[in-house]
């Protein structure tokens, strides 16, 4: 169980305010180990999207088995790193490394959330390279922020950094008819995108499914999984926005 505490500092909520939309971006942001929460009703929805974004991170962890192993994970696109420090309660053995090409945000990912087992550094999701391959990645609301005519070299790549019998757990929204935007959300997995991606990488699907965003902020993911196949995609029935993805 992750502690909840709060944060009633100024200069450091003014740190995760400035950042959030740092550099034509949006990025949900906060400082570690800790839930979020602030007292300063100003910082209150910061809190609430980081604690949305989390959400995302844990209904995966059901399918790990065994957290006291020593893991090597891949944070992708991890931004501050509040998810990646969240991850390390839970793989306490593992190093986990989160990677970001805003140079601000990995410099306050050292600054709060790096501990023994978390580190991060700038680098790029779409050409990142490994010796050692990762056992988990996790790639969480990043294909949106990219161009669509890279999304499958993003998807490739991370492929080619995981070792065999690895998992990539991914999310993106689910806008099927909303237009690409000047920024932040630049490269959506429209309809027409949705049913490319699904047939180019159906034979490597572990298991799909969608996030309702309208109940994120339910401890239980049992409360905002939507345990349908991808392939309903089209039937989104109003709650379901994010695709939920394991890749092997």
């Amino acid at each position: 169980m992750i502690e909840r505490k709060k944060i009633n500092d100024i200069g450091i909520l003014e740190e995760i305010y400035n950042i959030v939309h740092y550099n034509n971006d949006a990025r949900a942001s906060w400082f570690g180990p800790y839930l979020p929460d602030t007292d300063i009703q100003k910082y209150k929805p910061y809190a609430n999207w980081a604690q949305q974004h989390w959400s995302m991170y844990y209904g995966f962890l059901n399918f790990i088995t065994d957290f006291e192993k020593g893991y090597k994970i891949l944070d992708a696109g991890c931004g501050v790193g509040y998810d990646t420090i969240l991850l390390s309660n839970f793989f306490k053995n593992s190093n986990i490394l989160g990677i970001d090409l805003c140079e601000k945000c990995v410099e306050l990912g050292l600054k709060y959330n790096k501990n023994k087992n978390t580190n991060f550094k700038v680098d790029n999701v779409i050409t990142h390279k490994s010796e050692e391959k990762y056992d988990y990645i996790f790639a969480l609301e990043i294909m949106e922020h990219l161009p669509s005519d890279e999304h499958h070299n993003f998807i490739d790549n991370l492929l080619s950094n995981l070792k065999e019998g690895g998992l990539i757990f991914l999310t993106t929204p689910n806008d099927l008819d909303m237009p690409d935007q000047p920024n932040e959300h630049i490269g959506l997995l429209n309809r027409h995108r949705a049913k490319i991606f699904i047939d180019k990488y159906k034979s490597r699907f572990h298991y799909t499914g969608f996030y309702n965003n309208k109940n994120l902020l339910d401890p239980n993911p049992l409360n905002y999984t939507i345990e349908e196949d991808i392939t309903t995609y089209e039937d989104k029935k109003g709650v379901k926005s994010h695709f939920k993805i394991i890749i092997k």
